[in-house]
């Protein structure tokens, strides 16, 4: 069954949390709260993003797309 009839309300959500990803800097001192929201932040935005892959709410250059994460130092 396909949840998703308006893509709208997935990718906003998941545009606001890629800003606030991108801004994040992570250091030794980060709280445990901020560690809490990066995985909740993630664990959802790869659900949404998994969902919207499933039904066809992206174009086919997005989803093409390909990201590389930053190695730790």
């Amino acid at each position: 069954m396909n949840v998703i009839n308006e893509s709208h309300y997935w990718k906003a959500p998941l545009l606001r949390s890629a800003g606030w990803l991108e801004k994040l800097r992570v250091r030794e001192d980060i709280l445990d709260k901020t560690l809490a929201r990066v995985e909740r932040e993630l664990l959802i935005g790869f659900y949404a993003i998994r969902k919207l892959l499933d039904t066809f709410k992206i174009s086919e250059t997005t989803r093409k797309m390909m990201f590389e994460f930053g190695r730790p130092i």
